[in-house]
């Protein structure tokens, strides 16, 4: 079993803060979730596994998104799929914290990176965040993925670490996923 984080960052967004106080997103965020698995009630399907999210008060959201086959299971930490809460700002990241590979799917223009497919991988500081795979949303249904590891973590694949990939929307959900499954497994 595989636990990955996701977060979702909108336009000009720049603190780790307002970030995982999103709620929501774009059509093809998500569009791209839909692609990378199913949801599944948290409460309701006790055979589901959950990557530690509370199953009992809803405090870490309603539904769970994972994708299982016969080789593997992976549950995604979906930060919009969680609720905030003003008691426990940090309620969220005690999940993506804890997880080794994240993906950001940035809407982000250049406003917040340097450069447009630009990313600062300290930007959710964890224990065990050696892996995050951001994509950046292009025209005409493409997105720029690049894949940022810390200095110690091997290449591995389908997506290759450091370079820039230009992927369609259609074929994004299943890459990133093998590419996730691939790092989690370093």
């Amino acid at each position: 079993t595989h636990t990955i984080g996701l977060i979702y960052i909108k336009n000009c967004q720049k603190s780790p803060s307002a970030i995982l106080k999103n709620r929501c997103g774009s059509v093809r965020y998500y569009n791209f979730l839909n692609g990378l698995g199913k949801y599944t009630s948290l409460k309701h399907d006790p055979s589901v596994f959950t990557g530690g999210l509370d199953r009992t008060d809803f405090s870490d959201g309603v539904y769970v998104l994972h994708h299982t086959n016969c080789f593997s299971s992976i549950v995604f930490h979906v930060t919009t799929m969680m609720p905030n809460n003003p008691n426990d700002p940090n309620s969220k990241k005690r999940h993506i914290g804890n997880d080794y590979v994240n993906i950001v799917y940035s809407n982000s223009t250049h406003c917040c990176f340097p450069t447009k497919g630009s990313y600062n991988l300290n930007l959710f500081p964890g224990e065990f965040n050696f892996v995050h795979i951001a994509i950046f949303p292009l025209d005409d249904g493409y997105n720029l993925v690049r894949v940022y590891t810390k200095d110690f973590i091997p290449c591995f694949g389908p997506l290759a670490t450091n370079k820039d990939h230009i992927i369609s929307d259609r074929s994004l959900p299943v890459l990133v996923r093998l590419t996730c499954l691939h790092a989690d497994f370093i």
